[in-house]
């Protein structure tokens, strides 16, 4: 995997996760452990920079219904950074370990604005019963 680690008092506990996806199959996996049945909110906390690009988001392998028309975290703005919580719909989640994916939403290999590879920042990722 292409990750690794940028310092900054914006980001949680001063860490941010990187990632910079080398092709349009590159996928970035995270277990999630649920300790009951229920119904859980999923918030996806990222970066928004110049630098980054649409992401998709899977869960267990199913498409997640991120509150946007097509389902994909837009983490591209213009001329700053800054950090965004993504919450999904509610979600009945059984307990156990689950397996969050993200995959670019658009090939990293494609050329880009001034030559920069597209990279992706997660800050961190929560769980919310409703």
């Amino acid at each position: 995997e292409h990750t690794s680690s940028q310092q900054g008092a914006l980001w949680s506990g001063g860490s941010l996760l990187t990632w910079t996806p080398q092709s349009a199959e590159e996928e970035l996996p995270f277990e999630i452990s649920i300790a009951e049945d229920g119904k859980y909110t999923l918030h996806v906390t990222a970066a928004q920079t110049p630098q980054a690009t649409r992401v998709l988001a899977s869960l267990d392998g199913q498409p997640l219904p991120f509150a946007t028309e097509d389902g994909a975290l837009n983490l591209r703005t213009d001329f700053r950074t800054q950090l965004r919580d993504f919450v999904t719909h509610e979600l009945p989640l059984n307990q156990g370990t689950h397996r969050l994916t993200l995959r670019a939403a658009q090939d990293p290999a494609a050329p880009q604005a001034a030559g920069v590879q597209p990279t992706i920042g997660i800050d961190f990722i929560w769980l919310q019963k409703p």
